[in-house]
C-alpha cells in the first residue's frame, strides 16, 4: 500500500471513528445548492452551472464551536473541444481534435470545523476524501492517423483527500446561505479508448493529465 493511499484510508477511518462517537448527540441537516466549477474542471467542463447536494450531521462542542460531519455529491456537464492526446496502436503518441461532451462529479465524506461569529456569521475549515471521476465521450478525430472520425468515450476516477472553506449566514435557526469552496485533485492515469469501430482490436491509450476539481457552492443549508 502506498503513502497515498494509506493516508486517504486513514483519514477515511478517522472521519468515520469521529462520527460514530458522536452518533447520539448530532443535529441532522441538508444543503443544496449551485455549484461553479474553478481551476482544471473550468476548462475540463467548461462554465457551465452543477448541482450539489450534502447531508450533513453537527456536534456542538459548546460556546461558539462545533464539528460537522458532511457526506456530499456534485456534478458537472459540459461541451468541449479540447484535443486529446493518444497513442493509436501501430502509430506513436500524438494528439487529436476532439468534439466531446465532458462530465465530473464527486461523491466526498469529511469533517468541518465551524466557528460562529457576531451578527450571525459563520466560518468553516475541513478535509475529507473524494471518489472523483471525469468522462469524456463523443467525436475523436483521428484524420491525421489514417483512421477518422469515431465517437467513443472513457472514464477516469481517483480516490483522493479534499479540503474545504466556506462562510455562511444564519437566517433562522434551520436556515442558513451558505458559500463554500472546496478542491482536490485526480491524478494523471491512462486510459483505454475504444477505436473497434475503425477496425482496431487494441484500444487506443489515452494520456488523461492530473485534473484539479475546485468547486464553489452556493446554496441553502437547513437543520433539522
Amino acid at each position: 500500500m502506498g503513502t497515498s493511499l494509506r493516508a486517504i484510508v486513514s483519514t477515511a477511518a478517522a472521519l468515520l471513528a469521529c462520527g460514530a462517537l458522536h452518533a447520539e448527540s448530532g443535529t441532522w441537516g441538508a444543503q443544496i445548492g449551485m455549484a461553479q466549477p474553478s481551476g482544471g474542471a473550468k476548462q475540463w467542463v467548461g462554465s457551465s452551472v452543477g448541482a450539489a447536494l450534502d447531508v450533513t450531521d453537527t456536534y456542538s462542542l459548546g460556546g461558539q464551536d462545533s464539528v460537522r460531519m458532511r457526506f456530499g455529491y456534485f456534478t458537472f456537464k459540459g461541451s468541449s473541444t479540447t484535443p486529446e492526446t493518444l497513442t493509436v496502436p501501430g502509430w506513436a503518441q500524438a494528439t487529436y481534435p476532439a468534439n466531446t461532451t465532458n462530465e465530473t462529479y464527486a461523491f466526498t465524506y469529511g469533517a468541518e470545523y465551524v466557528r460562529s461569529l457576531p451578527a450571525r456569521l459563520y466560518v468553516l475549515a475541513g478535509l475529507g476524501v473524494a471518489y472523483v471521476s471525469a468522462n469524456r465521450t463523443g467525436t475523436f478525430d483521428l484524420t491525421s492517423a489514417a483512421a477518422g472520425p469515431v465517437k467513443s468515450n472513457y472514464d477516469a476516477n481517483n480516490f483522493v483527500p479534499y479540503y474545504c472553506a466556506g462562510l455562511g449566514f444564519q437566517i433562522t435557526r434551520s436556515v442558513a446561505l451558505e458559500a463554500r469552496y472546496q478542491s482536490t485533485t485526480m491524478k494523471a492515469q491512462t486510459r483505454k479508448l475504444d477505436l473497434k469501430a475503425l477496425g482496431y482490436t487494441t484500444p487506443a491509450q489515452v494520456a488523461f493529465d492530473k485534473l484539479t476539481v475546485s468547486t464553489l457552492t452556493v446554496g441553502l443549508s437547513l437543520t433539522f
